[in-house]
C-alpha cells in the first residue's frame, strides 16, 4: 500500500499541502479542528483555507463537520508519519 495506494496521494500534494497533511497526521486525532492545524503551522485559519480546499479537491481529505477535517483513506496518517522526507512543522 505504501508504494502505490498511499504514495500516489502523497505525491499529488504540493509542499504547502504536505505541510498541512503532516499537521493533520501529527494532530493526535482522526478529525482535527482546522483552527488547531493553523495554530500548529503558525498561521491563521483563513490563510490555511486555500491549502485545505485544494486537499479536499484532490480527494486527500474531507470535512466531516464544520471546522473539522479528516483523511479520506484509513491509514494515511500513519503513512505520512513514516515519511522521512515529510515537511517539518
Amino acid at each position: 500500500l505504501d508504494s502505490g495506494f498511499y504514495s500516489s496521494r502523497w505525491l499529488r500534494a504540493t509542499e504547502a499541502e504536505k505541510r498541512y497533511l503532516v499537521a493533520i497526521a501529527r494532530s493526535g486525532t482522526d478529525t482535527p479542528r482546522t483552527a488547531a492545524l493553523a495554530e500548529a503551522l503558525g498561521s491563521n485559519p483563513q490563510s490555511m483555507a486555500p491549502h485545505r480546499d485544494s486537499c479536499i479537491r484532490k480527494g486527500l481529505i474531507w470535512s466531516p463537520a464544520r471546522g473539522l477535517v479528516a483523511f479520506t483513506v484509513p491509514g494515511m496518517a500513519d503513512f505520512i508519519r513514516r515519511q522521512p522526507n515529510a515537511p517539518v512543522i
